[in-house]
Parts: C-alpha cells; structure tokens; sequence
C-alpha cells in the first residue's frame, strides 16, 4: 500500500468541532439524525459558538464527505451572506496531484531510491524526472514508500463549511443548521421463530444501520425513516464500506415508538446512539410473541404455456394478520425475514425472503421455500381454438402427498387476457379480475386432482 511520508514538519494535527478565527467552539454539538433506507441521513445540528461584531467567517469542521451542498440550511440570530464548502481530503490523489513539479523521492520494497521531480501520476504508475534529466517510469506505484515536501499544516484531512455572516450580537450565539448526507442508510432484518406446531410464532424486528458518511454521530438522537420518498438522483457510496459490526446490539427495555409522518412512519429510537464511521449497527425496534400464522402450499400456473406433464414443488408461504389483536398491528418495514424452527433444542433456518412494506391492518406473505413431500403436476388435456380471439384450454392439476399429515395446496391460475370458466370439478375460493385460485386438499399419502376448463379471449 502507498505510504506518504512528510518530511518537512512531523506534528500532531487533530480536527476542532470548530475552527478559530471569527467563531469559536464554547461546547459540543446537539445532534439530531433522520436515517433513511435510500442511502440518505438529514441531519439538524446544534451548535453553540462565540461570534465577534460586524462581517465575519463562521467555519465548522468535521462534517460528512458526502454532504449534498444543496440541502444546507442555516438559521441564527443574524444576517448570512455567503456560503463556503470544502470537500478536498487528503488522500492518494490529492498528495500526488500537490506534489506535481515538486521534488520527492520514492523508495521501492528492496530499499531501491529514486529522486527527482514527478512528472506526472495515475492510479498505478508514476513517472519521475532525474537531476541528470532522466525520466523514470515506475509502473506499479503500490510498491512505493513516497516521500513529499507537503507540509502537514496544508493538508485537510476533514471538509469544512464556512459562512460569511453578521450576528445580531456578538458572543455567545446558537447556530442551527440542516444538511442531507448520503453515504448512511439501514434495513430492517426480521428473525421469525416458528413453534412446533408451525400455527404461532416469535417475530423479532431490527434497524441494521451502516455509516460512510465519513464523519462519526455520537449520542445522537435517531429517528429510522420507514417508506420510500421520492429522490431526483441516486446517491451512490463513494468510500469504501469497510465495515465493522458493533457490539451495541438492543436499547434495553425502553420501547421503540412509531410517529406518522405525512405520508411515511418513523421509529423514534429512544435513547441516544453513537454511530461511527465506516460502523454497521444493530438496534432492535421491537418483539412480538405468539403471532398466529397460516402456512400454505401454493403454485402458481398460466395458460401462456401448453403444460405437458409439468412437475413442481409447492411453494410453502407464511402469512400473518398485522392487527393489534394478533399481537401487532403496527408498520412494518421493508427488509430480509430469516424463519427459523426449533429441532432438538437448536434453532435450524428454514427459509429466507425479502419482504415488502406491511401497512397496520394488512396482510404479511413470506415464501421461505419449496415443499419437499409435495409433488404438484400439471397438464393441458385439451386445448382448442373457438376464433381468432377465443381459445378453449382444459387443465388438470394433480397433488401427490407424501406427507405424514393431510395437506392443501392452493393453485393460482392466471390467463393473459380475459379469462371465463367454463367448468371446474372444484369451486374456486376466489375470482379476480383474471386469476383464479383453487384449493385442492390431499390426504397423507395420497393424491388429488382438479380438472377446470376456461376460455380465454384475447
């Protein structure tokens, strides 16, 4: 890895929360942090500073690389007239591109020197021009130790942001401000334990967050945004996400509380968190026991395809009523749900799936995997076309159960245009603009077939 070495001045330097010179920092921040899953934090920030009388600069370090200029928002006791942003950080590119037409010298893994003035640089090779006149092309620069003339109280290692402003008063003075930063954003993972019998089971609920701001948020109070808004372009990591898992995982016994706002909810965590940069954190928003739940068995057929002895598993879904009653009945967020079964005293998983917003009072639906014991078949016994735009398809639909206990299975049918049913050797459960679906029982070790006809018009 490249290393830059600077030989002029070896000094500790630190960031101030506040730079000196017309402003100066009287105490720590108050911190206020909107964390949204679309890789997006709003931040309002507290701060309290002593300003000095007539036109000056306000300056505050330590913000996010990934501010978004255009959300910065500051209100005081006072007149602001230009604002200022920063975002040069020293790293690999900018000591190279500061050392252009200086004189450094390089040395490689074998203790090999070269000196001279860089010439010119790029991600992997640099090239250097000799007192004798010499250019030298060095190929692989993460071989090199560079040495450069910078001198440490040049280089910023933190964006800034200044002000040029006039206060009411001078002295103390409280400075708000708002900003968007991408680079943080969190998912919510669920981890549901089914009982034995597989009719009840535990949801736990938590916000992963992950910060590359590229700055750190301590005791911050943290509001989780739940819903999608609508963003006019993406915003992307642009630093590495090298991530470290916290050990803080749960906020004790204080609860989660769920704030609607405008059209989208918040889970309002209720004790302050610290989250550093390049950190994922784990905080539990809630737990819910003994959820009813229905596991079913279903396939999905469509009368786009002529099926000729088709062969399929089921597929086994979870579902859940989200209402109080249940035990719920509250927002859920989007995120992956991990379902796990006891087995001798240990937790097995069964299945996994990403699930989308569940509003109060709907209907959660998890598919976790396909049914081993279960064994579904499909036919096209007859097909004929009555005109141009009407065709007549007869399907037979079988179950074979090799399971210990009596099964149903549920088989959506769907037609790509509009769909009648003729007949069907079992009434379906529900019709719909152009699905129908059927349930068909099984006993234990046996098999069942439907047999339905409908014509399709175009």
């Amino acid at each position: 890895m490249l290393k830059f070495i600077i030989t002029s001045i070896l000094v500790l330097f630190f960031s101030l929360l506040f730079k000196t010179g017309h402003s100066k920092a009287i105490e720590n921040r108050e911190t206020q942090l909107t964390i949204y899953t679309q890789n997006l934090g709003v931040v309002n920030e507290k701060r309290k500073t002593s300003l000095s009388e007539g036109i000056g600069t306000l300056e505050f370090a330590n913000i996010p690389t990934q501010i978004i200029p255009n959300s910065i928002i500051i209100h005081f006791e006072g007149d602001v007239f230009q604002q200022s942003l920063n975002l040069e950080v020293a790293n690999l590119p900018y000591f190279l591109e500061k050392s252009i037409d200086s004189a450094i010298y390089a040395v490689s893994l074998q203790n090999q020197m070269i000196k001279g003035k860089l010439l010119y640089y790029s991600e992997n090779s640099f090239a250097i021009e000799t007192n004798e006149g010499n250019i030298i092309l060095v190929p692989d620069i993460k071989d090199y130790t560079i040495y450069s003339p910078i001198k440490l109280s040049n280089i910023p290692l933190k964006p800034s942001i200044s002000w040029l402003v006039k206060p009411k008063k001078a002295g103390p003075n409280i400075i708000h401000w708002t900003y968007q930063t991408a680079g943080i954003s969190w998912e919510a993972n669920f981890n549901a334990i089914l009982d034995e019998k597989e009719n009840k089971m535990t949801l736990q609920c938590w916000a992963n967050i992950t910060n590359n701001t590229g700055v750190s948020f301590d005791s911050a109070d943290v509001k989780l945004f739940s819903g999608s808004i609508n963003l006019v372009a993406p915003r992307e990591f642009t630093r590495p996400m090298l991530l470290k898992q916290s050990d803080e995982l749960s906020m004790g016994t204080a609860p989660i509380t769920i704030e609607n706002l405008s059209e989208y909810y918040t889970f309002n965590v209720p004790l302050k968190v610290s989250i550093k940069d390049k950190e994922s954190k784990l905080i539990k928003l809630f737990e819910a026991n003994n959820i009813a739940i229905q596991k079913t068995y279903t396939v999905s057929i469509s009368d786009y395809y002529n099926y000729q002895n088709t062969k399929d598993n089921p597929n086994i879904r979870i579902s859940f009523k989200n209402i109080e009653k249940n035990n719920l009945g509250y927002s859920l967020p989007k995120g992956l749900a991990n379902f796990y079964k006891s087995n001798n005293n240990r937790l097995e998983l069964i299945g996994q799936s990403y699930v989308p917003y569940v509003p109060k009072n709907g209907d959660f639906r998890a598919y976790i995997g396909k049914a081993f014991d279960i064994v579904t078949e499909t036919q096209v016994v007859e097909s004929q076309r009555i005109s141009d735009k009407i065709i007549q398809k007869t399907f037979k639909f079988i179950v074979r159960n090799h399971k210990k206990e009596n099964v149903t299975v549920e088989l959506i049918f769907s037609a790509t245009g509009f769909p009648e049913l003729i007949k069907s050797s079992i009434k379906p459960s529900s019709t719909q603009a152009n699905t129908f679906t059927f349930e068909i029982p099984a006993n234990s070790n046996d098999s069942s077939e439907l047999i339905f006809t409908v014509r399709i018009t175009d």
